[in-house]
């Protein structure tokens, strides 16, 4: 007799997070469930993707996975990981009966989440993942470390419970921090500045590091996140962010420069409004990520 499939944890996107997080749940006999459309998730269903992940001696495994349109059934958990410029659109795959109390992940890059938690009427779980994924037709490659996952939220301790089991049942180490500004910053300084650099002269971080000019550019605008962040009462430290950026893995392309390479620039725009927001509420200037975002435009006019 066939046991019964568990309510099905839904993962809104068809990005490379998502089928990794799939993978691993699928791996746990968990019921994964991609929603996307359906002109997007074809591929997922039919040919599947193989994944490698370096940490585990280059493990290398094919997946096909479960998609839909729309959620059918209660959600064991709901996670979100297109790109903040697809995140509105996203929403409409989720179907608020069907989350029914289960947590709720969003991996988009957000300063704030509340108006999702309006429109869904259940507390967002703002989260980070860590590791380095690149995605090249049906392949994921995971370079580097094993990952983790933080996570920002206001759930009870209960529903952390809850997350940190299946999280950690699927091979991730998950941490929760109780400072939205403190999730934020690191993370979203990390991400914008290598992406900002690596699109505006269009080489991968390795290569900016070994450059004088470029690596003082890179200086230049970390300095410039640290001084957003410190008027948001964040206090971030120069080395431990260059620390970080230095043990990245060399043949790792970051999402936004890959998408400027195909001509899209779907988190640019997010990313660049967010820096020229911060900067106009604090009333700091950021001249070197102007004139690196302003050549992020002029590429992007020239190959549309």
């Amino acid at each position: 007799m066939t046991s019964p499939q568990p309510n099905p944890i839904y993962i809104i996107g068809d990005d490379a997070l998502a089928c990794y997080l799939a993978a691993h749940f699928q791996d746990i006999d968990e019921n994964p469930i991609i929603l996307s459309s359906p002109s997007n998730t074809k591929d997922l269903s039919t040919n599947g993707v193989t994944i490698k992940e370096e940490f585990t001696t280059l493990r290398k495994k094919h997946y096909r996975f479960s998609t839909a349109s729309i959620m059918t059934t209660d959600a064991k958990a709901v996670i979100i990981t297109v790109t903040s410029s697809e995140l509105n659109s996203a929403l409409a795959f989720i179907s608020r009966d069907k989350i029914n109390n289960a947590p709720l992940l969003c991996f988009s890059l957000l300063k704030d989440s509340g108006y999702i938690q309006d429109i869904l009427g259940t507390p967002v779980c703002k989260a980070h993942f860590t590791g380095w994924l690149n995605k090249h037709d049906q392949q994921i490659s995971l370079k580097g470390r094993q990952p983790t996952i933080n996570i920002y939220s206001t759930i009870n301790n209960s529903t952390q419970q809850k997350l940190s089991a299946l999280f950690n049942s699927a091979g991730f180490e998950i941490s929760f921090l109780d400072s939205e500004k403190d999730f934020f910053w690191p993370m979203f300084t990390l991400n914008a500045a290598c992406s900002i650099i690596c699109s505006a002269y269009d080489k991968p971080i390795h290569q900016i590091l070994k450059n004088k000019q470029f690596r003082t550019q890179l200086d230049e605008i970390i300095n410039e996140f640290i001084t957003l962040a410190a008027a948001d009462d964040v206090k971030m430290n120069f080395s431990d962010i260059m620390d970080t950026i230095m043990s990245i893995p060399g043949g790792y392309i970051f999402p936004l420069h890959n998408d400027f390479r195909t001509g899209r620039h779907r988190d640019f725009h997010r990313i660049s409004s967010l820096i020229k927001q911060s900067a106009r509420q604090a009333n700091v200037k950021t001249p070197v990520l102007n004139e690196l975002m302003a050549r992020i435009y002029e590429i992007y006019l020239s190959i549309t």
